[in-house]
């Protein structure tokens, strides 16, 4: 609808997807199934972080088998660097 100075709009609140403004309940479903959606993924979300922190428990801070292997491997002169390797890995060309 147009009138003399620019367009009008009807039933903006319908336009927007705002029902019940009038009454004061602006859809309290679509509120209510919002605030569910957020709180599963909360939940789900907690159920994976506490499991990670589970798994990163049970791994060991220092890996004593291998720093023992490097350790005798340095005192023997066995240990070998491999520079190409580590450009890979600092590329993120990992193989």
């Amino acid at each position: 609808m147009i009138d003399g100075e620019g367009m009008k709009i009807n039933n903006i609140k319908n336009f927007l997807g705002i029902t019940g403004a009038k009454e004061g309940k602006i859809n309290k479903e679509s509120r209510n199934s919002r605030v569910e959606k957020d709180s599963s993924v909360e939940i789900t979300g907690k159920v994976k972080l506490i499991s990670i922190l589970k798994k990163a428990k049970e791994i060991p801070e220092v890996r004593e088998e291998l720093v023992m292997k490097l350790k005798e491997s340095i005192e023997n002169g066995t240990y070998q660097i491999d520079p190409e390797k580590i450009a890979r890995k600092i590329l993120g060309e990992e193989s």
